[in-house]
């Protein structure tokens, strides 16, 4: 199934009816010219809200209650103009607590507009060993988002943004060591690995790092160990096929298995990184 985000709904509803953008009051003539159009727009808004992963709309119960009517309101005016008992007229309610009527249309627009189109994955207990929250919550994030392109079959989505989560989670993990104890890691990486002996130690988003030398500085300082260590490679070549020339060289492509390898490989780094800085603890 295709996969919409409450952000596509919006701008679909603003293109199509543009007095929604502000104050509906002050665009009445405007509201009233597009109920003529509604009965063949409006299915198509609620069918895109039908595909919006339930995750995504993160509401209070107030606020999904208002969602529902809204949604119920409009459902049931279109029902009336395909049995025939009369035309379409916007349909509009006072919210609870409140005694102005409000547009069912606005309320969903501006109920949707206040939705994130990503949410955190609820598949790890929050990568708490991270203490950076803007880090975590970028992290958990991503993994959200490759979760929902497995359920959805996005191989090469999955596939690429559980490889960026590795690399990022390997990162994090050599940035906890002192600079000494990296350059040691780095000097001892057999030569057959070929790594890049020329990345600076103390900076390590340097654009000489790359993927493959994270997993085996990562491993020279225990971080990471077999079948862990073996399977990070995987990834990392898995996730390099997003590139044509890779996927041609190595006549492959990102699919149903490698999307489950990669995901699968950063929810196996995110329990070792747990269980070890528990134990550090």
């Amino acid at each position: 199934m295709r996969r919409t985000l409450p952000k596509d709904v919006v701008c679909i509803i603003e293109g199509n009816f543009p007095w929604t953008r502000g104050d509906w009051r002050k665009e009445v003539t405007n509201r009233e010219n597009s109920r003529f159009i509604a009965p063949v727009t409006i299915p198509g808004v609620l069918e895109m809200i039908d595909r919006i992963p339930e995750e995504l709309p993160v509401f209070d119960a107030p606020t999904d209650g208002l969602f529902t009517m809204a949604l119920a309101a409009l459902r049931a005016n279109l029902a009336e103009v395909a049995s025939g008992r009369g035309a379409f007229q916007w349909p509009a309610f006072p919210p609870p607590g409140q005694t102005n009527h409000e547009d069912c249309l606005a309320i969903v627009k501006n109920i949707l507009a206040a939705c994130p189109d990503d949410v955190p994955s609820s598949a790890t207990e929050g990568m708490m060993f991270i203490s950076d929250s803007d880090l975590r919550k970028s992290l958990l994030g991503d993994l959200g988002s490759a979760e929902r392109s497995l359920n959805t079959g996005e191989w090469k989505a999955c596939t690429v943004l559980s490889g960026s989560i590795i690399e990022a989670l390997l990162l994090w993990a050599i940035q906890t060591h002192s600079v000494p104890d990296i350059a040691a890691a780095m000097a001892s990486v057999d030569a057959s690995k070929q790594i890049r002996r020329n990345a600076p130690p103390d900076k390590l988003t340097d654009g000489t790092w790359r993927f493959h030398d994270y997993i085996h500085v990562a491993a020279q300082l225990q971080e990471i160990q077999d079948p862990l260590y073996s399977r990070c490679i995987d990834a990392k070549d898995y996730r390099n096929l997003i590139h044509p020339a890779v996927a041609e060289r190595r006549n492959a492509a990102c699919d149903r298995g490698t999307s489950h390898i990669t995901i699968g490989t950063v929810y196996s780094l995110i329990e070792k990184l747990e269980e070890s800085r528990a134990a550090a603890l």
